[in-house]
């Protein structure tokens, strides 16, 4: 869990499109130390499953769990950055938006100093009134200095594929539910998936930031002229000091693990 209300403050934009949301979310330097904390001692899940951390932790002891989660996390400030820019998304997703169900894909990288390849973020809900589902598909961007280049890039990326989750991502993450033991959702996309029932109309986007600076404007100005048939949800975390944000989030895991 990574209790956004617990140490931020977010503020809506208003849009006028019932269609459209945009949310900031912003804080200080005490209470990011309260947002390092919980997300350092999230972190190890990102990257591996509990299961897989309490089998280790049983066989090998505290030192065996601690070696193990510094081989999962990265070193290089790139790839720290941009997996905790999924990290965010991913549970400000699960715990904010209706979207309650997203697969922790970081546990699948092919090596800690590499980037995850397709869809940033897929996230999968329930809608009450139409009784289906409905999908989420995000792309998250941190970066010390937030730029309209950077936006306009996630833009192009969720608009790749008419719109719509590419099929090997959702073939992806209909692989983990099943490995996860939850079959019945998983056989549900995968019936969506390959009988061509997957429409625009269970569709949604979102774009989350992860930056030193205020993205309002950036992500006002995109949501206004964007002109396609998806519903958007913007989100950006503005932490002023974000490259040291980062590195204390995996430093500190890495010293939690020690201890």
């Amino acid at each position: 869990m990574t209790k956004f209300e617990e140490w931020c403050d977010s503020v809506e934009i208003p849009i006028y499109s019932d269609d459209h949301l945009i949310s900031i979310l912003q804080t200080d330097d005490e209470r990011s130390e309260i947002g390092r904390d919980i997300l350092a001692r999230a972190l190890p899940s990102h990257y591996a499953s509990g299961a897989r951390l309490a089998d280790i932790a049983k066989r090998l002891g505290k030192k065996g769990l601690a070696n193990y989660i510094q081989t999962k996390l990265p070193v290089r400030k790139s790839i720290r950055s941009g997996d905790l820019g999924e990290i965010l998304a991913t549970t400000y997703i699960e715990e904010v938006t209706i979207w309650d169900r997203a697969v922790r894909k970081l546990r699948w990288k092919d090596h800690r100093e590499m980037p995850m390849r397709g869809d940033d973020v897929l996230a999968v809900g329930f809608d009450e009134d139409d009784n289906g589902l409905i999908f989420l598909k995000g792309e998250s961007k941190s970066r010390a200095t937030l730029r309209h280049g950077a936006v306009a890039q996630a833009r192009k990326m969720l608009n790749s594929n008419s719109g719509l989750p590419a099929p090997h991502a959702l073939a992806f993450f209909c692989d983990r539910l099943h490995e996860e033991g939850e079959k019945d959702l998983a056989d549900q996309i995968d019936d969506m998936l390959y009988r061509r029932d997957l429409t625009p109309s269970s569709v949604s986007h979102m774009i989350f930031t992860f930056s030193g600076n205020d993205p309002t404007d950036m992500l006002t100005k995109d949501v206004m002229t964007y002109k396609g048939k998806f519903p958007q949800r913007s989100v950006g975390l503005q932490i002023e000091n974000h490259q040291e944000f980062i590195s204390s989030v995996y430093k500190k895991a890495g010293e939690d693990g020690n201890n």
